[in-house]
């Protein structure tokens, strides 16, 4: 529609202008330009917005819009039962070009409690997937793989697994370089990804997720990366991550994190588990240090499909963290989750789910037995 209507708008606004008259409206209030040069200069400007540019913006750029709701109700053994807006995400995709895209994610959490920003990067493939794709920006560190189904439209249970969110913080992002390599190895795939990042900050002996940086505290940088190796036909995949960096101020206490992760696609039944631990130097730490360790592992199979493509999943997921390995308290607990997640309608997910926790001692501690009610709408 612009580029229809910008020759005749060009003619309103700069003929009389060019042509060195002036307007009185409304006693003429369409002029003309008369000068053949003028037109073809026009024309030769507007036609031009088509053709590659070299200032901000690009007129052939894709842009994709997507994201998902969640609402929540869950109701702890002990505390106080509560409905939650829990998550608004708002994704945007922008394909520049073959060789270049970009995403920026922004995140609304608690009914707009919690605003952030998760992701904004740009990805550059230049060789068209043939050899390595970088990303700049901010984005999910590569460690572990809860960070690709946590989104609620996909991940089958309403809660995330203990240690992805006492170990590990939580939607880990990062801010940095990250390289990503795919190569054929031993008849599989295997997928290589290593960042250069901010690292975790001065939070970290006290609170996982709240180390995560806007910016970086000190001058040294941290390394994140995670080796994978699959078999896509016989459903199978595992990998390595590691990450370590330094996180006060001064730059000088480390951390350093280890993780095994595997999944299994078994027709009906997908099995995927994954181990973390995390070590971290912590003056206040009897010994001077601290370790966390923990793991999951969650089975999903089918109950019942439709003809419409409605279908009805059952969960079962153990999971174990002990968020300080020298000390026996109430937080070190085992759950087991049992759910089923129903897609009724494309877009629609509605998922029930009951946790049993155990605690290694007793003592106050507000993560009982808990119900969740989840509806996720997805666009």
């Amino acid at each position: 529609m612009l580029k229809r209507l910008s020759v005749a708008g060009a003619f309103l606004i700069l003929g009389p202008l060019l042509s060195g008259q002036t307007q009185d409206p409304p006693s003429d209030p369409v002029p003309t330009a008369s000068d053949p040069d003028l037109v073809d200069a026009l024309l030769s400007e507007f036609s031009s917005r088509n053709e590659p540019r070299t200032e901000y913006g690009a007129a052939d750029s894709f842009l994709s819009i997507h994201g998902f709701l969640e609402l929540v109700y869950d109701d702890p053994a002990g505390d106080v039962s509560s409905l939650d807006a829990h998550h608004a995400n708002l994704l945007l995709d922008i394909a520049l070009s073959p060789t270049l895209d970009g995403r920026v994610e922004f995140e609304w959490e608690h009914g707009a409690a919690k605003t952030e920003m998760d992701q904004v990067y740009l990805d550059w493939h230049p060789w068209d997937g043939d050899g390595p794709s970088f990303l700049a920006g901010r984005f999910y560190a590569p460690f572990g793989v809860e960070r690709r189904t946590w989104y609620p439209p996909i991940n089958p249970a309403v809660s995330r697994p203990l240690v992805m969110t006492e170990v590990v913080p939580g939607s880990w992002y990062e801010t940095g370089l990250m390289l990503r390599q795919d190569l054929t190895v031993g008849g599989g795939e295997a997928r290589l990804e290593g960042a250069v990042v901010n690292g975790l900050g001065p939070t970290l002996p006290t609170g996982v997720r709240g180390a995560r940086q806007e910016q970086d505290t000190n001058a040294d940088k941290a390394l994140v990366g995670r080796l994978g190796w699959s078999l896509p036909d016989a459903g199978f995949e595992c990998g390595l991550s590691a990450a370590g960096g330094r996180y006060d101020q001064a730059g000088d206490q480390s951390y350093s994190y280890l993780g095994a992760d595997a999944s299994l696609d078994l027709g009906p039944v997908d099995l995927t588990g994954e181990w973390v631990r995390s070590e971290l130097d912590d003056p206040a730490a009897p010994g001077g240090s601290r370790a966390r360790h923990g793991w999951y592992l969650q089975a999903l199979a089918p109950l019942a499909a439709g003809q419409d493509g409605s279908r009805l999943e059952a969960l079962i997921r153990a999971d174990s963290v002990e968020p300080d390995d020298d000390v026996v308290d109430a937080s070190d607990r085992d759950a087991l989750s049992l759910g089923l997640r129903w897609l009724p309608e494309p877009h629609l997910v509605l998922k029930l789910e009951y946790q049993f926790v155990s605690h290694d001692q007793a003592g106050a501690w507000p993560n009982g037995n808990t119900i969740y009610l989840s509806a996720v709408l997805d666009f």
